[in-house]
């Protein structure tokens, strides 16, 4: 009988000292539109389970644009789908930040508990946690070396440091704290941010020079469902794996997805720890939530690559309209693609860096502030990487230029020379 009682206080986040120990989870999807269907698809899906798995609903705050149950595009108005026959991971999922609120300014006040700031924004629901928590943070999005994008704006590798060390500071989590990454590039996002003096684990889709890559295309929809690496993970969340450590977790993970390197940031002492920690236990399996890894990674698709993908798909049944969209799609590609090369052309100092600077990525900033503030320019001036996800590709191309200490003036006027139409282009 004492045995029972203890698993029951476990179960609700109740540690047997009798000093409460509350699961958080913040779940953001960083896209939005149909393209990117997919990243809002996951994150619903890792909420269903969650709250299944009896994390307290309102410990559980949902970042999603909300523009995919209702799109003109879907088939079947107020349904989200990860898989063909699966369940609506839309049903009853709250709305607390959505549209407009998709953004890392309130990304980072939730975070912190900054109550006063979020008051009047969405639903108001911050992460209230305290040195006895564990939190969850699971981001799905667009992602470049060394930055994650919004809806309608992007956050640096120097920005989600910052946050990080705060949290850290201010004692908002236990003993770990778990981040997971779906986008491309996202081991950038981590690299030389001391995750082992603050106890994150963390796991990424992808290595730093690396795309993520999408998985299970669904015909009726015309657009990809899920993210691979989110897949294999979610399967396993979603199949009462509890039980599991978190070195265990990244063992399947990385074993499952074949398509890019899952990259994990850790010190040794953390890999130890239940995933029950920070989704819950679920009591009463058979929900309905439970779902498959789809291991269709030799199908795979990288991230910047999904919309050409769906639109060879849409022009094999021979529709004028999608050939044309199609044709402008690769064009403003290309435009975006020539935008960086004149930028190159006019800061680099010999044809051989133009290339470097172009084709190679980045290993180190070593000028974070500059980084920061030419990519917020860069977005304002030429391309929003949330509006055209592709100009990503090219954005360490921004980070070599700081690294060579071009001054600040001479980018500017550069960027103002040469984006003059950047902002009317829109290039999935």
């Amino acid at each position: 009988m004492r045995n029972f009682f203890l698993f029951v206080l476990v179960s609700f986040g109740l540690s047997v000292e009798g000093c409460t120990a509350t699961s958080w989870a913040l779940l953001v999807a960083g896209s939005k539109g149909w393209y990117s269907y997919r990243h809002q698809a996951e994150i619903l899906q890792a909420y269903q389970i969650l709250k299944y798995q009896h994390v307290p609903e309102e410990n559980i705050i949902l970042m999603h644009y909300d523009d995919i149950a209702v799109n003109a595009q879907n088939p079947t108005p107020g349904q989200v789908l990860t898989s063909s026959s699966g369940l609506n991971v839309y049903e009853n999922a709250p709305k607390d930040y959505t549209g407009k609120d998709i953004t890392p300014e309130n990304l980072m006040n939730i975070l912190t508990g900054n109550k006063t700031a979020m008051a009047g924004v969405g639903s108001g629901k911050v992460i209230d946690s305290t040195s006895k928590d564990t939190v969850l943070v699971y981001f799905a999005g667009h992602g470049g070396q060394a930055v994650l994008a919004f809806p309608n704006s992007q956050i640096t590798v120097q920005g989600f440091k910052q946050l990080l060390e705060k949290m850290h500071e201010e004692k908002r989590y236990a003993k770990v704290m778990l981040l997971l990454f779906e986008a491309s590039f996202s081991a950038s996002m981590l690299r030389n941010t001391r995750l082992n003096d603050m106890n994150i684990f963390a796991l990424t889709s992808s290595d730093f020079k690396e795309s993520s890559q999408a998985c299970n295309f669904d015909e009726t929809r015309a657009t990809y469902l899920m993210d691979c690496f989110s897949s294999n993970l979610l399967s396993l969340w979603s199949n009462n794996n509890g039980n599991m450590s978190l070195d265990s977790i990244y063992d399947a993970v990385k074993e499952r997805t074949t398509s890019s390197t899952v990259v994990k940031f850790d010190n040794s002492s953390l890999g130890s720890q239940l995933l029950s920690s920070f989704i819950g236990e679920n009591i009463s399996p058979g929900t309905g939530h439970e779902i498959k890894p789809h291991h269709m990674d030799q199908n795979a698709v990288k991230s910047e690559d999904v919309p050409v993908h769906i639109l060879e798909h849409k022009t094999a049944s021979n529709q004028s309209k999608d050939y044309a969209a199609y044709d402008q799609l690769l064009e403003k590609r290309s435009y975006i693609q020539d935008i960086y090369q004149k930028v190159v052309d006019d800061l680099a100092n010999s044809d051989f860096q133009k290339r470097y600077w172009m084709q190679v990525g980045i290993d180190k900033i070593h000028n974070w502030a500059c980084h920061t503030d030419i990519v917020d320019q860069f977005s304002k001036i030429c391309f929003n990487f949330g509006e055209n996800p592709y100009a990503l590709k090219f954005v360490h191309a921004l980070a070599h230029i700081c690294n060579e200490g071009v001054s600040r003036s001479k980018i500017i006027d550069t960027f103002r020379r040469v984006c003059q139409e950047g902002k009317n282009v829109e290039a999935q």
